[in-house]
């Protein structure tokens, strides 16, 4: 019975490991092929939108998120914080470079 318990208990967390990494290939490939390619294909360009917002650069105006849009507009990117958020707090999981690499150094 305790046996099976931790095998589950195991199993369970390679699963939460296995999610993570899904979640996380997941939302950069939607981020980058919805919104990062295109701007940053620009800003190579130097095609960079040519109003500035208060007293920030083209650059920083460029990657803002518009406050005053409708909700409608904004939803991909507040969908995209709160999965940047969850991954922050969440971390990388077993399944990263960045575990692989902890794992050598130490």
């Amino acid at each position: 019975m305790i046996k099976n318990l931790f095998f589950f208990c195991s199993v369970k967390s390679h699963y939460n490991n296995v999610a993570l990494l899904l979640f996380r290939v997941i939302v950069s490939g939607a981020l980058i092929y919805g919104h990062g390619y295109g701007k940053f294909m620009r800003l190579l360009d130097g095609n960079v939108w040519g109003r500035t917002h208060l007293f920030f650069s083209e650059e920083v105006t460029f990657a803002m998120v518009h406050i005053e849009d409708p909700f409608t507009k904004m939803e991909k990117g507040v969908l995209f914080l709160t999965s940047f958020i969850t991954i922050f707090l969440m971390g990388p999981g077993k399944i990263s470079l960045d575990h692989h690499i902890s794992k050598k150094i130490n």
